[in-house]
């Protein structure tokens, strides 16, 4: 059985807080939120697990590779849209409730 620090961590992140094509600010509160509570700081070019909630409580989940604008010093994600997928839909589903995706 896994501990809570083996655990991987999903990070909320807003599909609407669009930068370009495939690519999503992460700046919204529940992002931020996020990294503060699980304590992770973003890394340039590093994969990280994505959530993002829906009406029928099964999170959306993706992946998506982290990157800091020079100019701005905003953080945003290069989404894998390939990945996006219900949680219900996924391998992840099998370890996870959506209240553990969700942080609750």
């Amino acid at each position: 059985m896994e501990n809570d620090n083996q655990k991987i961590k999903f990070i909320y992140a807003d599909l609407q807080r669009t930068k370009a094509n495939d690519e999503i600010y992460l700046d919204t509160f529940g992002t931020e939120n996020d990294l503060k509570k699980q304590g992770v700081a973003l890394i340039e070019g590093e994969k990280y697990l994505f959530w993002r909630d829906d009406e029928e409580n099964d999170p959306l989940i993706f992946t998506g590779v982290a990157y800091c604008e020079k100019e701005t010093n905003k953080w945003y994600a290069k989404i894998d849209s390939t990945s996006i997928k219900h949680l219900s839909e996924s391998d992840f589903s099998i370890i996870y409730t959506a209240r553990e995706i969700q942080g609750v």
